[in-house]
Order: structure tokens, then C-alpha cells, then sequence
């Protein structure tokens, strides 16, 4: 088990998804240039962890494609396009989504909102479940789409400090 204990332990740290939801990789596959499924460590995002609330931010497929949550801007999602999704915390190990839009910009919100996602630590690593936006096909709603996992790189400074 990872020593890990609070989802804030993954403050500016590079992820990448593990996804376990077979339509999810299906959706995501075709949604990403099959990215997934060649190579998974080409798509991932940053957590940023500030007091009770999260953001995830510089989302990319195929190491440099920004993502959008708007289809016709993907692989271009930068500034006001780019997918930026905020949490609140509930707990040392779960952050909820705050509702708000997941573009850059703000606006969208009815349809690319993040209400019902959520973010839990389990056994060291973050389940990401989704919620019920429009950006989500309907099939996904409400499941466990994916584990984020750190992205290589040095130790976590709470697993220097043992």
C-alpha cells in the first residue's frame, strides 16, 4: 500500500489514467487517436491541491495534444477551450466536482458542468468516478471510469520524509 494517505499528497503531480471501464476505453480510444490503447503513459493531466479545493489542469493525449471538452477543439483545448475540472473537498480522501463548467473559460456549463464526479484515494491510488454531464456519454454515468496514477518521476516528499 502506497503511503498516500490524503488526496492532497498528489499536489502537483502528473497522472495518468489507468481506465477500467470497458466503454470508457472504448470512448476514450476513439476520442484520443487510441492513445489508451498504445500507449497508455501518453495521455494524463496535473492535480493542483490548494486548502479544500482541487483542480485538474493540463489535460493531453499523445504528450503534446491539449484536451477540450468542446469535440472540434480537441487536441487544441488550450485557454478558454482547454479542460480544467475543480473539486471540493468532502474528506482526506474524496474531492467532489464543484459543478462549475470544465472549460478553461467558464462557459458551457449546462453542458460540460462536473457535478456528481468524484475523486477518492483507495489503497494509494485515485478512483475517478463520473458524474452525470452531458460531456459523459449517458452509458458511463455515475461509474468508476479510471485510476489516476503518478506519473513516474522522484518520490513523493510524504515518502522522503519516512
Amino acid at each position: 500500500m502506497s503511503s498516500r494517505t490524503k488526496l492532497e499528497d498528489f499536489n502537483n503531480v502528473d497522472v495518468y489514467p489507468d481506465i477500467t471501464n470497458g466503454v470508457a476505453k472504448g470512448f476514450f480510444n476513439c476520442m484520443l487517436c487510441c492513445g489508451p490503447a498504445v500507449c497508455p503513459s501518453s495521455i494524463g493531466a496535473t492535480l493542483y491541491f490548494e486548502g479544500d479545493k482541487a483542480t485538474v489542469d493540463n489535460n493531453h493525449f499523445c504528450w503534446v495534444l491539449k484536451l477540450s471538452p468542446i469535440p472540434c477543439f480537441n487536441g487544441c483545448g488550450v485557454g478558454p477551450c482547454a479542460q480544467v475540472s475543480k473539486f471540493e473537498k468532502e474528506s482526506d480522501t474524496v474531492f467532489v466536482g464543484t459543478g462549475e463548467s470544465q472549460l478553461g473559460g467558464g462557459c458551457c456549463q449546462a453542458c460540460c458542468h462536473n457535478k456528481g464526479d468524484k475523486m477518492q484515494l483507495v489503497n494509494g491510488k485515485i478512483e475517478y468516478h463520473v458524474g452525470n454531464s452531458m460531456y459523459y456519454p449517458p452509458c458511463i454515468h455515475g461509474e468508476k471510469l479510471m485510476h489516476m496514477v503518478p506519473l513516474g518521476g522522484a518520490p513523493m516528499t510524504t515518502e522522503m520524509q519516512r
